[in-house]
């Protein structure tokens, strides 16, 4: 695998829409693929658990595109983040909240934790998710591969500008 300057996260949304031809985001998802050539994908465990479902195995034509795919992205072990997103998940689900906004999903909170790693780096994110990743990303100075598309005028207010990449220096410890 050629080594790369820039790294991006990938989130199951991004999967599911390259290939189901059905998603609203497919025709989005497939021109997004030049990414693959100038970012190393990162692919935590969870996301393969989350795509690789019942119905995606079905259909030996998308695990076949996954395999081409499967050779471009680095699987990251998620070990590190497990507990924390694990507690995490379950005190959001328990809280209060409004009945039109649920919490992020086990999956999300360790893309999360990985988003808020120091340790690891994240100069972009292939996602559609972005009422649960938009605000971290843009703390965090990650740009955003993929556009805002309907979250932009969602139930859950308008999207936010997109990220501008500023150069940051980051402390050694």
């Amino acid at each position: 695998m050629p080594l790369y300057s820039k790294t991006a996260l990938v989130d199951t949304s991004y999967f599911i829409a390259l290939w189901d031809e059905g998603d609203e985001h497919h025709e989005e998802a497939v021109n997004k693929q030049v990414h693959f050539d100038s970012f190393s994908l990162l692919v935590p465990w969870p996301v393969l658990y989350e795509t690789l479902n019942t119905r995606f195995v079905r259909r030996p034509e998308w695990v076949e595109r996954f395999d081409q795919t499967a050779e471009l992205f680095d699987i990251v072990d998620d070990g590190r983040y497990r507990c924390s997103a694990l507690r995490l998940t379950r005190k959001a689900a328990l809280s209060e909240r409004p009945a039109d906004r649920s919490p992020p999903s086990l999956v999300d909170r360790i893309l999360l934790a990985m988003i808020d790693d120091d340790d690891l780096r994240i100069d972009g994110i292939l996602t559609f998710n972005h009422r649960d990743f938009i605000a971290p990303c843009m703390e965090r100075e990650i740009e955003y591969l993929c556009s805002y598309g309907a979250a932009a005028v969602s139930k859950y207010g308008p999207a936010p500008a997109a990220p501008r990449r500023r150069r940051r220096s980051r402390k050694k410890t």
